[in-house]
């Protein structure tokens, strides 16, 4: 990964735990494919009130649910018959 596509988990001041989970990488949407987080939310997260991040951890959790209710593709599906 390049050095401008890491993302970097910055300590929350106030008392809403970050989604982080170390798993930084962004997809095609600008999403973190580890926390589901948009990289405006990850950008803006230190400088968040509390119900702005309470708010910003409910749409990445939104987002991951979305993900892991897509069915995971099945080895060869793609292949010409």
């Amino acid at each position: 990964m390049s050095p401008d596509n890491r993302l970097v988990n910055m300590p929350a001041p106030g008392g809403v735990p970050s989604p982080c989970r170390s798993l930084c990488r962004l997809n095609e949407d600008d999403l973190c494919t580890g926390c589901g987080r948009s990289r405006d939310d990850i950008g803006r997260w230190t400088s968040m009130t509390d119900d702005e991040r309470r708010a910003c951890v409910a749409r990445a959790a939104r987002q991951r649910q979305l993900w892991d209710a897509q069915p995971a593709p099945r080895p060869g599906a793609n292949d010409p018959a």
